[in-house]
Parts: C-alpha cells; structure tokens; sequence
C-alpha cells in the first residue's frame, strides 16, 4: 500500500510540477475578478503650466512635492458625502501602505498600484504628512519656482508641513475614475492651487494669501521659507489666512473633501 501511495503522489507532482501551487477553480475565478487600481495625483495647469495669482504675480513651478501616505480606496453602497464633516465609515476594499513622494510639476504622476477586487470605487482617504526621507524631508508640500511681475523676479522655495487627513467621494469631474471592471483604473487625488495664492480670476477673493506677502521675505532674490519662517514674518492675520487654507487644497478633481488635521 505504501508503494502505491508513493507511486500516486510523484504521479500527481509530475503532473502539476515540483513545488508549483495548484490553483482551484474558486481561486481562479476570484483572480480573474481583480484588477489594477492605480493613485495618482494632479495639481492640474496650474502646477505643469503655472498660474496667476490674485495679486497679479506668475507663478511657475520646478517642483511641488507632495508626500502622502494611508491611501484607501472604497466600495460604499451609498456615495460619501464630505459635507457631513465625518470620517467614511466602512472597510477599505484597496490600500496602498507606506510614504509616497510626488511632483506635481509633473502630469499626473502615479503614486502606487495595487491589485484590486472589481467594482466602483466611490470614495478614498489619504493622509499628507511631513516626509520623514528624500527630497521633500521635513515637509509634507513644498513650491520650487519663479515668481515675476512688471518686470520683477523672484525665486522660490516654500516648504509646509501642515499634516492632514482627508476624505473624498468620487471623483467629479469630465471623466469618470474608480471604475474597475476589467484591466486597469485610476483614482485622482487633486490639489487646487488657487486655494492657497488665489486667481486673477477672483481679484477679490478672501481666505486665500495671495503671493504678495510671500515676497517680503524675500533676501538675496530668493524666497526660501519654512512654516517658522513663516509665522515669524508674515503678520498674524497673513499667517492664520495661509495655514486656515492649507486643508481645503487637496479634491477629487472638482469635488470636495473633508479634512482632519493629524
């Protein structure tokens, strides 16, 4: 009986191979459901192209690193709403661990795949925090870039460290993401820059700093500024207007998030 046996299990190993794993037909049919869920983020124009702030200066941008962590992607059966200034409650069906880097200048880079079980993605949450390595160390958004106006320019480096955690719904905007049905599919985190220096479109919009006090702490040409730079130069109003904004940057294309500071 032995020597059947034997015989029997180097019959079955020679037909599915030494070591190979044998896949049932449960576990095929549940590979064959998931897909390629890829992050990325834009800054949109405004970040590859540049724009002009409220007050009038043109920004254009090297760099704007970002580093974000705790991403979640989620299947709810009722669509997120951020205006109930609550966390998204239910389980994460795809997550994307660790510290991840960025550079908005760039068009829409990828901040991670992960393989993903098919379905709508309908809401996401993610962190921004201060990068603990790499060339973003010790802030979580930092501008690299020329400012001119009537003739004027001005170079920069703004460094923020403001840490957050946001939650979306979907993605709003011309196309739709998260839609994950066969292949590959992205989700969008979104960062408006107009937010935090405003648009010539909206002279007159208040909450947001504009680049002009930005440029008094100009030494040298250069404006290469911290959040204690910061504090220490701008005005108490000037200050409590940038940090107050600092949240409301990061959408899902046009929609909005809720966000808690860490």
């Amino acid at each position: 009986m032995k020597k059947i046996f034997s015989v029997i299990c180097i019959a079955a190993l020679m037909m599915t191979g030494c070591g190979q794993e044998v896949k049932t037909e449960t576990q095929v049919k549940e590979q064959a459901q998931e897909g390629n869920l890829t992050f990325v983020a834009s800054g949109e124009e405004a970040a590859t192209e540049g724009f002009t702030t409220k007050d009038g200066w043109d920004l254009e941008f090297d760099h704007i690193y970002l580093t974000v962590s705790d991403i979640k992607a989620y299947q709810l059966d009722t669509d997120y709403d951020a205006e109930t200034q609550e966390a998204i409650k239910g389980e994460a069906s795809a997550v994307l661990e660790g510290e991840k880097t960025v550079d908005l200048a760039q068009e829409n880079p990828e901040i991670g795949q992960v393989k993903a079980p098919y379905g709508q993605y309908n809401a996401m949450s993610w962190k921004v925090i201060k990068a603990t390595e790499g060339v973003n160390k010790g802030a979580a958004l930092t501008f690299i870039g020329k400012a001119k106006k009537d003739g004027k320019e001005v170079n920069f480096e703004i460094a923020l460290d403001k840490e957050n955690m946001y939650y979306a719904g979907e993605y709003l905007g011309d196309e739709r993401k998260g839609i994950l049905d066969e292949g590959d599919a992205d989700l969008q985190m979104t960062y408006h820059l107009d937010h935090l220096f405003g648009s010539i479109k909206r002279p007159d919009e208040e909450g947001v700093l504009g680049f002009e006090p930005l440029v008094k702490l100009e030494k040298d040409n250069m404006i290469k500024v911290d959040m204690k730079a910061l504090q220490e130069g701008l005005t108490k109003e000037e200050f409590k207007t940038l940090v107050d904004s600092i949240p409301h940057v990061g959408h899902v294309g046009e929609g909005h998030a809720y966000t808690e500071e860490i």
